[in-house]
């Protein structure tokens, strides 16, 4: 999430997961997307709607999570699929930069620690990754850099329903249903789960 900033009231500067309590983001974030880059928040909508490009990540994403909410991490609960066929649950940070990580001190927080993916729009990284273990994932290649692009994405909704879907994402899905069996009791949840992902992600694009 973003580092605090002066004249955001009601919140510390958590990070998209909370901006929305504000006037569409930092100013740096506003900046950032008429210089030609997306905003944060925009980021983490692509994300909450599944719409980051299937080739730019490491793993295919079984569900996008939630926004988070308050200190910590911009997206929760996440979930992709291992290459062994495990599924690995957990949270999501995103920057428009990747050396943003560091420029917000999260690399001396515990609250970052442990990420799944760390996804950015450029990785400029000085040669390190975000937390041992962490892949940082940057979209901007995968998208040509354009930002128009992004905003086409967003304007689809949430992926899944396309009938010649990608096969990493369709596959990812079939997994999914395997370990979700309609008599699961704990399917329901899973479900309103993926509903509060896309309307956070609205929440994101109304910034």
């Amino acid at each position: 999430m973003t580092a605090p900033s002066v004249g955001r009231s009601g919140t510390s500067g958590t990070g998209t997961g909370s901006v929305g309590a504000g006037s569409g983001g930092t100013v740096g974030e506003r900046a950032a997307s008429c210089a030609g880059v997306p905003a944060e928040a925009t980021l983490v909508a692509l994300w909450l709607l599944g719409r980051v490009p299937d080739e730019a990540l490491p793993w295919p994403v079984l569900r996008p999570g939630r926004a988070g909410r308050g200190p910590g991490p911009d997206v929760r609960e996440a979930t992709v699929l291992l290459p062994s066929g495990v599924p690995r649950s957990g949270s999501v940070e995103v920057h428009v930069r990747a050396s943003d990580f560091w420029r917000h001190g999260h690399d001396s927080d515990p609250a970052y620690a442990g990420l799944l993916l760390h996804l950015v729009w450029i990785d400029d990284r000085p040669g390190i990754e975000a937390a041992p273990g962490t892949p940082t994932v940057a979209v901007g290649p995968a998208l040509r850099h354009d930002v128009a692009r992004i905003e086409r994405l967003l304007r689809l909704g949430p992926a899944g329903g396309e009938p010649c879907e990608g096969g990493p994402r369709r596959l990812a899905r079939e997994h999914d249903s395997v370990l979700e069996p309609a008599r699961d009791p704990g399917r329901a949840g899973r479900q309103s789960q993926q509903g509060e992902s896309q309307a956070d992600a609205q929440v994101q694009v109304q910034k």
